[in-house]
């Protein structure tokens, strides 16, 4: 027995209506003609002004200088408050709570007399939580340095920007 196929009746589907255009309306022209602008003047070329001439230089008679000031030379304790104020005015940067960071330059040369003090657990991912957990809480700069695999300098400047630590001097 073979079974007759039937198609199925398709729903009409709503169509909608097509915009009408609206009419152009062409621009009035006017009556008369706009003025055209008249051509600019030609400007007079500038006249050459006359300098007066140089003073002649006396060979004979050499110009004075002002005499240089000497350099004054300062004691290790001026040179030491100096150095301090300098590294002070450097800490440019604020962390997170507005404390002052020390920068990279203001810290070369000076590792051994920094010390490191951890704020926070370990908050990092990944290598940085590896090189973030070989901190010496309380140790150097320069031994936080020395330890391998430990924090750069980059992330000592990082985590005191973002308040993981702080340098103390």
């Amino acid at each position: 027995m073979a079974q007759k196929i039937v198609p199925r009746p398709v729903a009409a589907q709503p169509v909608a209506p097509k915009p009408v255009p609206k009419p152009v309306v062409p621009l009035p022209v006017p009556a008369t003609p706009r003025p055209v602008a008249a051509a600019p003047k030609p400007v007079a070329a500038p006249q050459s002004v006359a300098k007066a001439p140089a003073p002649p230089v006396s060979i004979t008679h050499p110009v004075e200088t002002a005499p240089e000031e000497e350099k004054k030379e300062l004691t290790p304790e001026q040179k030491a408050e100096r150095q301090a104020k300098q590294r002070v005015v450097r800490a440019r940067t604020m962390s997170t709570s507005g404390a002052p960071v020390l920068m990279l330059s203001d810290i070369n040369g000076h590792e051994a007399e920094y010390t490191i003090q951890v704020l926070v657990e370990n908050p990092k991912r990944g290598k940085s939580a590896e090189r973030f957990a070989k901190y010496i809480n309380g140790g150097t700069v320069a031994a936080n340095f020395a330890v391998e695999g430990g924090p750069t300098a980059l992330d000592v400047v990082w985590d005191q920007q973002h308040d993981f630590i702080r340098i103390i001097a």
